[in-house]
């Protein structure tokens, strides 16, 4: 479970809950990889 707990919420809404922000944070991840990636590129073409 990632947050605070809702007591409100029963254990499958949690999971999906903790689910839907494990996407989230995916996709935030491989944007930045992607991001990196082409600074790196561009660091490697100065160098080059």
């Amino acid at each position: 479970m990632i947050g605070m707990t809702n007591l409100n919420m029963s254990e499958v809404e949690q999971i999906e809950k903790s689910l839907t922000y494990a996407k989230k944070k995916l996709a935030e991840i491989g944007e930045r990889i992607k991001e990196l990636e082409l600074l790196e590129e561009d660091l490697l073409s100065v160098k080059a």
